[in-house]
């Protein structure tokens, strides 16, 4: 759980840091010469964005808690194609 928790506030503060780093203007700038950065840095702020990154980071974590939980399924011994 604390590796989990980990993984979860560094994608968020990821998140949040690279949506704050759009208010200066850089990516903007990066993403008129280099198009393909847009999908990295994005080109604009927007508030609405910075409880999103903790939200899907939340989901995420509990998507993979969840599939850590499922029992294996696979069989030993079994052939395979």
């Amino acid at each position: 759980i604390r590796a989990g928790r980990s993984a979860l506030l560094t994608a968020s503060a990821i998140g949040i840091g690279v949506e704050l780093f759009q208010t200066t203007g850089i990516p903007r700038a990066i993403a008129s010469e280099i198009a393909l950065s847009r999908w990295v840095l994005g080109a604009g702020y927007e508030t609405s964005d910075l409880p999103m990154y903790p939200i899907g980071a939340l989901l995420a974590w509990c998507v993979h808690a969840t599939l850590r939980r499922r029992p294996d399924t696979t069989t030993e011994g079994s052939p395979s194609a």
